[in-house]
């Protein structure tokens, strides 16, 4: 039976992951204000349930919590694989997850937790991925553009490759040693998800960029590729997106004009299914793999 505070943080969870998943389809950006007030709420609650129960562990979770999928978000927002929006989202359903799952400071109950949501993420997200991308792969007309590009993208990041396979065979000899099988769904998510990241790069070059006026730019918005301002100093595309200081240059000196940007694959849906698929079966690939076996 869930108790109170359970059932508090996952419909928290539910609430802001709906806000987050509705701003992510409709701006491709998911304010701050909502991660932010997320989290701080999670806190709260987690802080006045140590208080009422005179008890350190709801609150001594959370920021262990906080802390483990912070070094998460961060891993995966400078690996370029999230945008802000998405790395803060995880963060505040990692405290949840983990304030649900554990009852008491038990560090591999934190790793155990930790593995079963990365994983629903890494397989939910690469069916997500590969599906979004096969519509927009059918539905682009110029398929010699996606080839050449393809090999360009290929051929500039090789090390995401070898970096992937370096860990895919690391986790499978953990896998045998311990013999724990979670080693191994995860070794195979790995090298899936890096080949499915290249997929994705090379759909977002040709299939994800628009041209909009520069009167309706915000901040965040990705550069499709560098843009020359007249006697000034060229904007570059950077993971940050465009800052207010970018725009305002560009709105001064380029007005009326168009500027091509890149959008992202709204990720936020395979966050939120990732931890209500959690909540329902735990870890969703190895319940599959003990199907299977």
């Amino acid at each position: 039976m869930i108790d109170i505070t359970s059932a508090l943080l996952i419909a928290l969870s539910l609430i802001y992951g709906g806000i987050a998943i509705y701003q992510d389809i409709k701006k491709r950006e998911v304010s701050n204000w909502v991660n932010f007030s997320f989290i701080a709420l999670l806190f709260f609650v987690l802080l006045f349930e140590s208080i009422i129960k005179l008890e350190f562990y709801p609150i001594l979770i959370c920021l262990i919590a906080l802390g483990i999928y912070f070094g998460m978000a961060n891993l995966f927002y400078y690996g370029r694989i999230f945008a802000g929006g998405d790395a803060k989202l995880l963060m505040g359903l990692g405290i949840a997850v983990s304030s649900i799952s554990i009852t008491a400071l038990n560090f591999p109950a934190f790793f155990n937790t930790l593995l079963s949501f990365m994983a629903n993420i890494l397989f939910l997200g690469s069916i997500y991925g590969l599906g979004y991308s096969l519509v927009l792969y059918l539905t682009y007309k110029d398929k010699k553009r996606i080839k050449r590009l393809s090999e360009e993208i290929k051929n500039k990041n090789k090390k995401i490759y070898t970096t992937a396979l370096i860990f895919s065979l690391i986790f499978i000899a953990l896998s045998i040693l311990l013999k724990n099988i979670y080693f191994f769904v995860l070794a195979i998510l790995i090298f899936i998800s890096s080949k499915l990241l290249i997929s994705l790069k090379v759909i977002e070059n040709c299939c994800l960029v628009k041209a909009i006026p520069v009167s309706q730019l915000r901040e965040g918005d990705w550069l499709s590729i560098p843009f020359k301002i007249k006697g000034k100093k060229e904007i570059i595309p950077t993971w940050d997106g465009l800052t207010n200081k970018d725009i305002e240059r560009l709105k001064k000196y380029e007005k009326g004009k168009k500027i091509l940007i890149k959008e992202g694959l709204p990720f936020t849906p395979v966050i939120v299914s990732a931890f209500i698929v959690y909540l329902i079966w735990g870890n969703l690939l190895y319940l599959i793999v003990l199907l299977m076996a």
